[in-house]
């Protein structure tokens, strides 16, 4: 599994608006987001449009949204330990930073399985020692108190960006495997969870949420999927 082993201290930063290669995606979903919204929120915004119709992953990007604006869109240059640790992060995170974050160009995945291993165990890396794991290192969703969130608090492109980009990519990656997919969309509904934690917003179903965890499914629903990927997955019913 190729995990990146080198700390984030060498990484380009992105400081305001994204440089480089100027990505070519539809941007006109600006006009959905308030005026002061900053330009690499909507460029981020236009290419996550485009990863999936699936409910879930919409509301995700939402939630996204929303908490990068309570955070207040922090545009300040970001330290190394304001970021995300890097430990058992996809290494092709670091090959997409330091090739300007080209949406146009996402870095190979390899064997889409491998890729999802690596990336829910660096989500399980992240998340706070306070939240319970289940006896196979899955997450389960209690409460937590509010300042156990800290660690994950980090608005900015940055921040939970970074995990929430490399979350799409395996997402897409494995829409013509509907197991795979479902997989991916487990985490995306951790994810989700977890901004709303970090929003001060309650899971919806409250306390019945407390039986949830990150494993693998073993169900092959269908999933929706938006652009491309219309060819490799059916519309959900």
């Amino acid at each position: 599994m190729a995990v990146d082993s080198q700390p984030p201290t060498s990484e380009p930063v992105l400081h305001t608006d994204p440089t480089g290669s100027t990505p070519q995606l539809d941007t006109t979903t600006a006009a959905q987001l308030p005026d002061d919204t900053p330009e690499w929120i909507v460029t981020a915004k236009a290419y996550l449009d485009t990863v999936s119709d699936d409910p879930r992953w919409k509301d995700c990007v939402s939630q996204w949204l929303e908490f990068e604006k309570t955070m207040g869109y922090p545009r300040e240059n970001q330290s190394p330990t304001a970021r995300l640790s890097a430990k058992n992060r996809p290494i092709q995170v670091r090959q997409w930073l330091q090739n300007c974050r080209n949406y146009d160009t996402v870095p190979s995945l390899g064997k889409v399985t491998e890729y999802g291993t690596v990336w829910r165990l660096w989500w399980t890396t992240l998340q706070p020692d306070a939240r319970p794991r289940t006896d196979s290192n899955g997450l389960t969703r209690k409460r937590l108190a509010p300042d156990a969130w800290e660690p994950l608090k980090r608005a900015g492109p940055n921040g939970l960006f970074i995990p929430l980009i490399s979350l799409a990519w395996w997402v897409k990656a494995s829409a013509s495997d509907s197991l795979e997919v479902e997989s991916a969309f487990t985490m995306v509904e951790d994810f989700g969870w977890v901004l709303l934690q970090l929003i001060g917003e309650s899971s919806k179903g409250g306390e019945g949420e407390d039986g949830a965890s990150s494993e693998r499914p073993k169900k092959r629903p269908k999933v929706a999927t938006a652009g491309p990927l219309r060819r490799s997955a059916r519309a959900r019913k």
